[in-house]
């Protein structure tokens, strides 16, 4: 097992990016199951103690997921996010940012989560 794999296994979950303020997407490599819970905005309503996200300590309740994976699920309906994650297996790869309830501000806009890999519509 490589050092990575060994400390997310360790951990619950792994951050690839630094802390920050909230509204730098931050992404985290959490083990599955997740125990965690979000509405229908992708908002994280409740994690679960002594789960994987809670295990992580980088992941509370108020943060809005953006990807699950490589998939831009902002506006994504809860039940496709739902299948999204239920497909990751061993691992799941969450970019997350700090939703209204912890910032105190609106939700993030939608277009500065936009690049150049994501199919155009």
């Amino acid at each position: 097992m490589f050092s990575t794999q060994a400390a997310v296994a360790e951990a619950g979950c792994m951050a690839e990016w630094a802390e920050t303020d909230g509204s730098i997407p931050r992404q985290i490599e959490v083990n599955m199951p997740l125990g965690l819970s979000f509405n229908a905005k992708n908002i994280i309503t409740k994690v679960k103690a002594g789960g994987n996200a809670a295990l992580c300590k980088r992941v509370h309740i108020g943060m809005m997921i953006v990807r699950v994976n490589s998939a831009y699920v902002l506006g994504m309906p809860k039940k496709e996010v739902a299948a999204l994650i239920k497909r990751s297996k061993v691992v799941c790869l969450l970019e997350l940012v700090a939703g209204p309830a912890i910032r105190g501000t609106p939700p993030p806009n939608p277009a500065m989560y936009l690049d150049n890999n994501r199919p155009k519509k």
